[in-house]
């Protein structure tokens, strides 16, 4: 874990600081582009007792003050929180970081856990601990639950990891299956790959990763919205076109949506008399209201029809 400030500070100088009023802190920024607004949380920062957060925290007041306020409606709304929250010396993460590894060590080091409850920390630059007089072990306590995502013991009565921000007691096995398809899905993938399905949810607070069924945050305790799966969008069909067909006369191409043929203005769409459904040319009786059908054809003969090919006379 990164946490800047601890430079050449061992576990027990740590601990001996945090009893006299040391802490963890996180500051807020904002960034707006248009009508898409960024809110985020800077990295962890340890302030020694009687140490100003104004120092560290500054150069995130200057960005969201210059960059926060041009999202809309968002902008308008982050940024004095940001601003203010910062001002007033950041967020307090210390409770947080007392529920990792490295709060293990230090609460071992104050003679509030046994040492060996947790791994040895990655610190750095860290200084050796001078040689001290060990105080007496305290009673041994039950052991804490383990992250089963990240394998990661916890403080006792913990409900959160605090390296890996998955919630104990609860089985990992939920997280691996599609709640719309039910495919199979890793824990680190952000959409199920078989329909899409957005898998991983942030507080939009702190960032944390939380599940869509939770209502408040665990990491800031902020209330969580309503999130709603994406309604899905229906292609519209296209419309099927009609393929040309042929004059039954003169076997010239013709559009479905013609009455008349062009070359032999033989009658196309023709209607039953009685009923007015469509009928083909050489029905003689409508199926549909057993009228009588006129002929529509004209009658073959030497003067009833040119053969296709033939040249017509025109009066002019």
């Amino acid at each position: 874990m990164d946490i800047n400030g601890l430079e050449g500070i061992s576990v027990q100088q740590l601990a001996d600081e945090l009893r006299r009023g040391g802490r963890f802190v996180m500051f807020d920024y904002v960034i707006s582009v248009l009508v898409v607004t960024f809110r985020r949380s800077s990295a962890i920062y340890y302030l020694r007792p009687g140490e100003s957060a104004l120092g560290k925290g500054f150069q995130y007041i200057l960005l969201t003050f210059f960059l926060g306020w041009w999202g809309i409606p968002f902008g308008l709304i982050y940024t004095p929180i940001a601003i203010i929250r910062n001002l007033s010396g950041g967020r307090d993460v210390t409770k947080e970081i007392m529920n990792t590894a490295l709060g293990l060590r230090i609460m071992a080091a104050q003679g509030q856990a046994p040492a060996e409850a947790a791994p040895e920390p990655v610190l750095p630059t860290q200084a050796p601990a001078p040689a001290r007089v060990q105080p007496p072990a305290a009673p041994a306590q039950p052991a804490g639950p383990v992250c089963p995502k990240c394998g990661t013991p916890a403080r006792p009565g913990a409900t959160v990891c605090g390296k890996c921000g998955a919630r104990l007691g609860e089985p990992s096995e939920e997280a691996r299956t599609c709640t719309k398809c039910g495919a199979q899905v890793e824990d680190d993938w952000r959409v199920c790959p078989e329909c899409g399905e957005k898998l991983v949810f942030e507080c939009p607070e702190c960032g944390g990763r939380v599940e869509r069924d939770w209502k408040t945050c665990p990491f800031c305790e902020a209330a969580l919205p309503a999130m709603e799966p994406e309604p899905e969008v229906e292609e519209e069909a296209e419309p099927v076109q009609e393929a040309p067909k042929d004059c039954p006369v003169c076997g010239e191409p013709v559009q479905p949506d013609w009455s008349v043929c062009p070359a032999c203005a033989t009658p196309l769409n023709l209607t039953c008399p009685g009923c007015g459904a469509g009928v083909q040319h050489d029905w003689k009786t409508c199926p549909f209201c057993e009228t009588d059908l006129p002929p529509a054809l004209p009658e073959k003969g030497p003067q009833a029809s040119t053969p296709k090919g033939d040249t017509h006379a025109f009066p002019f």
